[in-house]
């Protein structure tokens, strides 16, 4: 599952591939991907318009464009980003296709089909509505900041770490590695853990 740092992986290859580009078109292949997004808006509102820049916030990625909306992807449990040009290269589960004036395509392919595309005018309330707790690489967390966040937290150490409304982003991919590398057992109760625990968490 893509997790905060594939999420980052993919925003700098849209950087790379597909901002400042005219968009001739907007494709969707499977309308359960869209989020509270018609396709007719989704397509009206990116067709003639270019992608200036990305930012992400957890595991969703937003793609700005010249008109000051947001393109969100959620990537789900399988979703990625393709860019080419010869139909040859196209991916095999397309669910959001992308076509640029200079004849090359940016698509989302996503087999389980369980991420989601949305379109809005305000990226920060969008994560405002998701009830998005910080992310962990943006936020820039030191201990006290952490201790602030993580105050009166009950549950297993793992548990508390995949809540996405107290740490956006981290899956249980990533909530395994971080356990493993503080050598605490992820069943551990996160309010009993130690000081000397809780300081492998986050920077000092």
């Amino acid at each position: 599952m893509p997790e905060l740092p594939e999420v980052e992986v993919f925003r700098q290859y849209m950087n790379s591939t597909s901002l400042h580009k005219k968009i001739s078109n907007v494709e969707v292949k499977s309308k359960t991907i869209l989020g509270k997004v018609s396709l007719h808006s989704l397509r009206t509102r990116l067709k003639d318009h270019q992608f200036i820049s990305t930012t992400g916030y957890g595991k969703y990625l937003f793609a700005k464009t010249d008109n000051e909306d947001f393109l969100v992807i959620h990537f789900g449990m399988t979703g990625f980003l393709k860019y080419y040009k010869n139909s040859d290269e196209a991916t095999k589960h397309i669910r959001l296709l992308i076509k640029f004036n200079n004849g090359y395509n940016l698509v989302f392919d996503d087999v389980r089909k369980l991420g989601r595309v949305y379109l809005v005018d305000n990226y920060k309330q969008f994560i405002k509505k998701k009830k998005l707790g910080i992310d962990p690489i943006r936020g820039k967390i030191n201990f006290s900041a952490f201790k602030k966040i993580i105050n009166g937290r009950k549950g297993s150490v793992k548990s508390v770490l995949m809540n996405q409304q107290i740490f956006a982003g981290i899956g249980n991919i990533y909530s395994d590695e971080i356990l493993f590398q503080a050598k605490i057992n992820p069943k551990s109760a996160f309010d009993k853990l130690k000081k000397k625990n809780l300081m492998r968490f986050s920077k000092r």
